[in-house]
């Protein structure tokens, strides 16, 4: 499961950063490291 979240967070933030900096892309980034940071606290 782990792997499978790190795997979706690294292809979303380098799609993020191809798409170039974006306010919607770094608001979508922050709310994965959020959702992210969440599930490691369980």
């Amino acid at each position: 499961m782990l792997k499978i979240l790190t795997a979706a967070v690294l292809t979303l933030s380098l799609v993020a950063c191809a798409s170039g900096s974006g306010q919607g892309s770094s608001q979508m980034y922050g709310e994965i490291k959020a959702g992210v940071e969440t599930s490691h606290q369980r």
